[in-house]
């Protein structure tokens, strides 16, 4: 059941953080990296966090800035980045994920079981 996620970002504060899982500070970073531990450590997944700057990566680039897009026209545009024999899937978070990263985001500490469910199929 253990694997390797391997996440690519042009943004180098993110980068450090997530290599490092820490964070000298008390502030929103901590307390996302907290979640994310608690969260990797359940479902058992090793992250591997690498840096492609962004006009090589057109994808994070888009992600990250083309919120004017819907779903489908997001995708329309990244088809020709995208693997063409796997399918991509669009995963909304449950309302727990979405309550814990709210909470990290105002630096409120979420209960780990907050995160110790499976996701929906």
């Amino acid at each position: 059941r253990e694997r390797t996620l391997l996440s690519k970002t042009d943004n180098l504060n993110t980068l450090f953080w997530q290599r490092s899982a820490s964070s000298t500070t008390d502030k929103v970073p901590a307390h996302l990296l907290r979640l994310f531990g608690i969260h990797q450590r359940f479902h058992r997944y090793v992250p591997r966090h690498d840096y492609l700057a962004g006009p090589s990566n057109p994808v994070a680039d888009a992600t990250s800035r083309d919120f004017h897009l819907t779903w489908p026209e997001l995708m329309t545009s990244l088809s020709p980045y995208l693997p063409q024999r796997a399918s991509c899937q669009i995963w909304t978070p449950s309302e727990q994920i979405v309550s814990s990263v709210i909470s990290a985001l105002r630096k409120e500490r979420s209960p780990p079981e907050s995160l110790w469910f499976e996701p929906n199929p």
